[in-house]
């Protein structure tokens, strides 16, 4: 009975180890939303650990303000995809996907700005930071440039920022950019400028993680390795009526070395033998006492 006793608790240690690694598992993404300031639209593409995508298209009106517009993106989500990606949660304009979502990527035409962050232990690993025309309809052909003017004819602004955290310092870099700073009218304009900004503010060493490629317009930081979990953030936004902000960040879930697990297992199949070994040794030798006396 005694070795029953200490053999079950060697068993219950090591369950509890495989709960906790279960529970780290789990992946998810925040999402925090402005004030839309014109009629538009939000698409949201999810990425999840299985290799699946959910994708959906919510209308937002420049009425809603943030916390209805983000109350449409829950809704249309929940439709979406009826076992649940999405959780609101305080304050109104904030919500977290979950079901272990590995990458998100939004394209906001309502206007403010739109922030994606890495929460619950999940390591940030790439940001995204891009910029389209909107289609002007019912025509498929692309707005020619920038309007300069938001909804309410006033000069448009162009919002961009990220951050995060290692074990030594705490980084972040933002950029708040009237129209008449980008030196032009296109998207080459925007982002290059937002560019040039976003990596003048960043530590020398951290400079090479931004980078620009014109032809996808596209600004990418690649997190730094040593990032601590639930720090990584990316945002972007522009009031511009000619213009959609797009922005993503890809996460990777954060668990223990496969090893550790399996170091545990060991451990614990060894006490468990070491145990039984001690209780049956005197017996055995008890045994060998009565042959010799017969």
């Amino acid at each position: 009975m005694n070795w029953l006793f200490r053999s079950s608790a060697t068993v219950l240690v090591i369950f509890s180890q495989i709960f906790v690694f279960t529970n780290e598992a789990n992946a998810k993404i925040k999402l925090t939303v402005g004030d839309p300031t014109k009629n538009g639209s939000i698409d949201i593409t999810l990425g999840f650990n299985n290799g699946t995508q959910t994708f959906k298209s919510v209308p937002i009106l420049g009425s809603f303000g943030e916390a209805r517009k983000a109350a449409e993106i829950a809704e249309n989500l929940l439709t979406a995809d009826p076992i649940g990606v999405v959780v609101a949660r305080m304050p109104p304009n904030m919500m977290t996907f979950q079901k272990e979502i590995t990458g998100i990527n939004i394209d906001d035409s309502s206007g403010e700005t739109t922030m994606l962050a890495a929460v619950d232990g999940q390591i940030a690993k790439k940001g995204q930071i891009d910029g389209r025309f909107l289609q002007i309809e019912p025509s498929p052909l692309l707005a020619p440039s920038l309007s300069g003017l938001d909804g309410d004819g006033n000069e448009s602004t162009f919002v961009a920022s990220l951050g995060f955290e290692t074990p030594s310092e705490s980084v972040f870099a933002s950029s708040n950019l009237l129209f008449s700073q980008l030196g032009g009218n296109d998207i080459d304009n925007w982002l290059s400028t937002i560019f040039t900004d976003l990596q003048g503010q960043l530590p020398v060493a951290y400079q090479p993680n931004l980078s620009l490629d014109l032809n996808s317009d596209e600004i990418s930081f690649v997190f730094p390795d040593n990032i601590l979990p639930s720090t990584g953030f990316i945002s972007n936004g522009t009031t511009d009526t000619a213009a959609s902000a797009s922005l993503g960040l890809t996460a990777t879930e954060r668990v223990p070395e496969p090893t550790s697990t399996l170091s545990l297992l060991a451990l614990g199949t060894l006490g468990a033998a070491s145990t039984l070994k001690r209780k049956l040794k005197p017996s055995k030798t008890s045994e060998k006492e009565t042959t010799k006396v017969s």
